[in-house]
């Protein structure tokens, strides 16, 4: 993440641990995140299961983290650098 977009997430948004989040809304956040590769993963013999359990993987260990709007109340995944 660049510094520009790392202000503008600090003005903007605020971070969230995933384990602030509902389980049901997590999965379904990282089922969002993940939707346009589930084409392409079907094809390489990937179950969706299978992403969902890497995506929170990389959210406990900090390499992915959940950011949260604060006007429009959204929340969204993004990779940390």
């Amino acid at each position: 993440m660049d510094t520009k977009t790392r202000n503008k997430i600090s003005s903007e948004w605020i971070y969230i641990s995933y384990e602030q989040v509902d389980t049901e809304m997590l999965r379904d956040m990282i089922e969002e995140f993940i939707a346009p590769e589930w084409a392409s993963l079907a094809d390489d013999g990937y179950f969706p299961e299978d992403k969902v359990g890497q995506i929170l993987e990389r959210l406990k260990d900090g390499k992915f983290k959940i950011v949260f709007e604060l006007i429009s109340g959204a929340a969204s995944i993004v990779e940390v650098n």
